[in-house]
């Protein structure tokens, strides 16, 4: 039986509003707890997007991505990860500076945890501030091809003249 979980890491989390086992926390793990809001913001948007995704299929999507290429698995991580960020910056105010492309992976044994999460949320963050939902069914379902993975300014042109066709 499949069932929809969030897991949380207890040990390393802390409060909106710090308090002092949160300030034990932090001090016993050398500084290195997480919100406990950002991260259930962070996961409701995958389940969010998850959700749309199986509506618009009729059913669980998850079993596609065994029959993906590496290259497939990473194009839909980026949209995944950056939906996600993108949701977790907005509902707490941490709209950061963008990611920037010119050190962005040319290999795919190059791509990072940061270029995934950071990258994934400069490249989705222009297209939902501009379309929102629209923009983020499009994303869910038109994530970059394998020469769009290395060429992300590229994938974002396509998604914005793709949408504006609409």
């Amino acid at each position: 039986i499949k069932v929809d979980t969030i897991y949380l890491p207890s040990g390393f989390l802390t409060k909106p509003e710090m308090d002092f086992s949160d300030a034990i926390a932090t001090i016993a793990t050398f500084n290195t707890t997480e919100s406990v809001k950002k991260i259930i913001d962070h996961e409701l948007a995958h389940f969010y997007c998850d959700k749309m995704r199986e509506k618009a299929l009729g059913r669980d999507y998850h079993f596609l991505m065994y029959s993906l290429f590496q290259e497939e698995i990473i194009a839909h991580k980026l949209v995944s990860e950056g939906i996600a960020e993108y949701f977790n910056k907005r509902m707490n105010g941490d709209d950061e500076k963008p990611f920037l492309f010119q050190n962005w992976p040319s290999h795919l044994s190059e791509f990072t945890t940061r270029d995934v999460y950071q990258g994934g949320y400069t490249i989705v963050k222009p297209i939902i501030d501009q379309h929102g939902e629209k923009g983020i069914q499009f994303l869910l379902f038109n994530p970059p091809t394998p020469y769009e993975l290395y060429t992300p300014e590229k994938y974002q042109e396509r998604m914005f003249t793709a949408i504006e066709k609409l």
